[in-house]
């Protein structure tokens, strides 16, 4: 039963509640809204996935419309607000996602280091890329009725062994902000939490990862490998097998700090954890907190290649592209869950590392994206 009436509005009910008649739409795809509004004296410009749409989940078309429209939005407006509720990537969409899930992960990470204020109002549904998407801004806004996780709620009940109600209980909105110290909203009052973030968003968000670490220590997390271990003075390893949990994401990000320019992060961890104690924290955080690391690496001009060397899905990985120079597969490594032959959508390949159907799935394919 929805308790919350926000959430129970379509999403041109949702916007007209936030903003009123103070808002100008932009083309976009079916399953995304577009636009700018003035709000408590502010220019805000919004996206809104739209639930209600047969195809409103993050398909390539939204994700690659997201990025285009918030990469031109800093210094064109005060603040940058994504009302999220999709459980996640279209699937239907193939392997293409992953790469239009990485572009607009990275625009997300680039705007928040820009210095854009960024809010997200979470609706009914965030799981998967769109909780990482979320987590890409400086601040999230939960109501009673949503639900957030990195990976699915079936998937944490079946991988925990524990009952639907347990997982219910851990990602609720309620239990969302008690774990991460928010403010949960009143139900309806999506607007007035609005107004008050925006009187209060020029002020810096707080230390992340020592946050992330603090709460980590609370819940007793240990990592679920060894450290990532420097193979060579400019490659760091991280062991091949291990799904890595929140321990192991705030050790790769510490460790990353250290890289000198032209280093690479071999990656044999084969994707985000499906541990209900990993996902209590909030996983999504703590990838994105990684995710944001390395960028600022990047960004800063030390070049750092992610070598991919085992077979990997999920968050993880795009969470890592987004913030690294290049991706690579090397000898081993694959990208899972959608057929191996859309891989050229994200890993562009040298045409003797294809076979006669495309599949770029031989070592050495090189991705150049956003360059």
């Amino acid at each position: 039963m929805i308790r919350d009436p926000f959430i129970a509005m379509t999403t041109a009910q949702r916007l007209q509640a936030l903003f009123g008649e103070h808002m100008e739409a932009a083309p976009a795809p079916d399953g995304l809204a577009l636009g700018v509004a003035e709000c408590d004296g502010k220019t805000v410009r919004f996206a809104a996935t739209r639930p209600e749409v047969r195809t409103g989940t993050l398909g390539v078309a939204e994700c690659d419309a997201l990025t285009r429209f918030v990469a031109s939005a800093p210094g064109q407006c005060d603040a940058f607000v994504f009302l999220v509720d999709s459980a996640g990537a279209r699937l239907d969409d193939g392997l293409p996602i992953q790469g239009a899930l990485r572009r607009a992960m990275r625009a997300l990470v680039d705007a928040r280091l820009d210095g854009l204020p960024s809010l997200a109002l979470l609706g009914r549904n965030a799981f998967g890329g769109a909780s990482l998407l979320a987590y890409a801004l400086s601040a999230q806004s939960y109501s009673v009725d949503t639900r957030m996780a990195m990976t699915g709620p079936r998937v944490l009940q079946k991988a925990s062994g524990v009952s639907e109600a347990e997982v219910a209980a851990v990602i609720t909105g309620p239990a969302r902000c008690a774990q991460a110290g928010l403010t949960l909203c009143e139900p309806g009052e999506q607007p007035q939490v609005l107004r008050h973030w925006l009187r209060t968003s020029d002020q810096p968000p707080s230390a992340d990862r020592a946050r992330l670490h603090a709460r980590m220590a609370v819940a007793g997390l240990a990592a679920h490998g060894d450290d990532p271990v420097l193979a060579s003075p400019r490659t760091l390893s991280c062991r091949r097998g291990v799904t890595p949990g929140a321990a192991d994401l705030m050790k790769l990000a510490d460790a990353i700090e250290t890289l000198p320019s032209g280093s690479a992060i071999e990656l044999g961890w084969i994707g985000h954890s499906g541990d209900l104690r990993d996902e209590a924290v909030v996983q999504s955080e703590y990838l994105a907190a990684l995710s944001r690391v390395l960028r600022e690496r990047t960004r800063s001009g030390i070049a750092i290649t992610l070598r991919l060397t085992d077979e990997i899905s999920g968050g993880l990985m795009i969470a890592l592209a987004a913030g690294a120079t290049e991706v690579v597969l090397a000898p081993g490594g694959r990208v899972l869950t959608l057929p191996p032959d859309a891989l050229q959508n994200i890993f562009k390949t040298d045409a003797d590392m294809t076979t006669e159907h495309g599949d770029p799935l031989a070592a050495g394919a090189v991705d150049r994206i956003d360059q």
